[in-house]
This record gives structure tokens, sequence and C-alpha cells, in this order.
């Protein structure tokens, strides 16, 4: 049963959680990697079919990222009591940037292909994990629907000029510029985060029961 949100005056307003510049960070990461994975929702099967790929073997390797995810989540309680949530997001950004390149440029290999499809795991599961309590951390309960709700707008944002700006560059540059380019906007979330999430605010380990 939800319990009620008993709202005090002394509480921080809506606008002062927004405005603040590790906030503001938070929102740009999230932004750059939805930038960065909407080239892989929209372009990777399509990539995978001009590298000859058969129907089934593509479906397998989409499948394999969901199952990389799904494990992933089995083990989150061991990981947030262990790691904090600024060490999660940083390693994961990490992974995706290295994912990104690979996919670019080693997708002709099975074998590498299938290891950077296991990296979903860290790339969207960790990830994800990560955002979500980075969230209740910086809303708090008053204004976590809120958070949520303006996170995922800007996620949908991410994905919609990923996926314009994909396609007008997909013959002209190719798939490999266009997954490196997701690298690169990784690398440029990763520096955001480093630089900023984590400083103003404690980003401490969560203890779940």
């Amino acid at each position: 049963e939800a319990k009620p949100i008993i709202h005090n005056m002394q509480q921080t307003g809506i606008w002062q959680i927004i405005k603040k510049p590790e906030t503001i960070a938070f929102f740009i990461v999230g932004l750059l990697l939805q930038i960065a994975h909407s080239f892989y929702y929209v372009f990777f099967s399509l990539y995978l079919k001009q590298l000859n790929y058969s129907t089934t073997l593509i479906g397998g390797l989409w499948m394999l990222g969901i199952v990389a995810e799904i494990v992933l989540f089995l083990f989150v309680k061991r990981m947030l009591a262990r790691f904090s949530l600024r060490a999660i997001l940083l390693f994961s950004i990490a992974v995706a940037i290295i994912r990104w390149q690979m996919t670019a440029w080693y997708s002709d290999d099975l074998a590498l292909l299938v290891l950077a499809q296991l990296l979903h795991a860290a790339t969207f599961g960790s990830t994800h994990v990560a955002t979500i309590h980075l969230i209740h951390e910086y809303f708090g309960k008053q204004h976590q629907g809120k958070g949520q709700g303006l996170y995922g707008s800007l996620c949908g944002l991410g994905s919609v000029l990923g996926g314009i700006v994909g396609g007008y560059c997909w013959e002209s540059v190719g798939a490999t510029i266009i997954f490196s380019v997701g690298g690169l906007v990784c690398t440029l979330a990763w520096l955001i985060t480093f630089l900023w999430l984590g400083k103003t605010h404690k980003v401490r380990k969560i203890i779940v029961k």
C-alpha cells in the first residue's frame, strides 16, 4: 500500500532542484546517452543486413542483449550495495563507449559482435538502474514523479534527435561513422558525469533490504 506523502513547507521546490548545475548535467547526460542508443535501436538491424547477417541471427543478437540485461537485474541488489551510483554510472558509460566503437568497427566479426551485445547489460541495464536511483536522490519523494517525467521526456527527445540525424547521415557517411559518433557522444556524457555528478550532491551506495 502506498503511503501518503506529507508535504512540508520547508521542502525544496521543483525549480530549485532543476536549476542546480548537477541536475542540469544529469539531464544532459541522459539526453546524450539516448542519442547514442537511438543509433542502435533504429539502425542496428539495417547495419547487420548490410553485413549479410541472416534475419534469424540478427534476431538472436537482439535477444542476447535483452537476456544480458535481465541477468544483470537479477544481481542488482548486490551491485547497489557494493558500489556508489556515481561509480556505476561512470562504469556503464565507459562500457557504452567501448560497445559503440566495437559495433562500428568490428561488427563483421561475430564473436566481437556477440561480446558487444552482452555489454547491453551495462550500457542500458546498469545505466537505467543508476539513473532511476539518482532521480530519487535528486528529487526526493515529493518530486520523484516529476523528475522521472522530465528525464523520460528528455530521453524521448534524444531518441528523436538521434533518429533524425542518423537518418539524414546514413547513406552519406555510413553506419561505421554513425556508431562511432555514438561512442563520441558517450565520451562527452562520461566527461560531464565525471566533472559534475556526485560533486555537490552525495551519491551514496544504496542499501537494499
